[in-house]
């Protein structure tokens, strides 16, 4: 009888372990510590913004015949003027109607000596030409007061053209000269806007070869073409050996 009253117990034993390991039942208690809840990962930050694209710096001696003239937005100093001037107002790839035919760039100084024996040469060109040439002329003294002083000057000099402050945009100047700041230093701009001549510096010589080079300059940019018709819109070109 003991033996047969075991037997039931001993399965009864076993199924209660069975369950424990089965689907059906509670599962068991895990006495492991629980793993930290993972954390929020920060933000990725944005990505780097495209640098600006420098402006266009000339090297050397700065712009040479061939090249195009960089535009400039600067305003005008003294001399009883006001407002701004830009450079694609009066030359460019699509030239202005009613606009000049040439545009004479100076970058001129009021301690520059032979930026002044130039002037009464401008004022000559300027009334013999008329609205065909327009004269752009840039002070680049290193102080506000000796810009305004060069404006002056040049106005009591006859010369109607407008004088700019070339440091009033950072790299007008270097774009245009270069790492050479010799003055005077005249460009002549054609009606596309493309640099014909540069000529540095001012004496008996430039003041002959000045204004032969803007006859050249203009009268190329009225020349009618072959069999008649009107006038050509080609840049003009200059004669190398006018080249400054």
């Amino acid at each position: 009888m003991r033996l047969s009253l075991a037997a039931p117990a001993a399965l009864a034993a076993l199924a209660l372990a069975l369950q424990g390991c089965g689907g059906d039942g509670p599962a068991p208690v895990s006495t492991s510590p629980p793993e930290p809840a993972p954390q929020a990962s920060a933000p990725a930050p944005p990505p780097p913004s495209a640098p600006r694209p420098a402006p266009a710096v000339a090297t050397g001696e700065g712009l040479d015949r061939g090249d195009a003239a960089p535009d400039f937005d600067l305003p005008v100093l003294g001399g009883g003027k006001a407002g701004r001037v830009k450079l694609s107002d009066h030359v460019g790839p699509v030239p202005r109607e009613g606009g000049p035919d040439g545009v004479i760039v100076g970058f001129v100084a009021s301690w520059c000596g032979r930026c002044t024996a130039s002037l009464p040469t401008l004022a000559q060109l300027e009334r013999e030409h008329g609205p065909r040439l327009q004269v752009l002329l840039l002070a680049v003294d290193e102080d506000l007061p000796g810009r305004l002083a060069e404006a002056e000057k040049v106005a009591e000099k006859g010369v109607r053209a407008p004088v700019l402050d070339a440091l009033a945009v950072p790299g007008v100047q270097d774009a245009w000269m270069g790492e050479k700041r010799n003055i005077p230093r005249f460009y002549l701009i054609d009606r596309s806007g493309t640099v014909r001549v540069r000529d540095t510096g001012f004496g008996q010589k430039m003041a002959r070869l000045l204004p032969q080079q803007v006859d050249f300059l203009l009268n190329r940019a009225n020349r009618p073409p072959l069999g008649g018709g009107r006038p050509s819109a080609e840049p003009a070109s200059v004669d190398p050996a006018l080249g400054g």
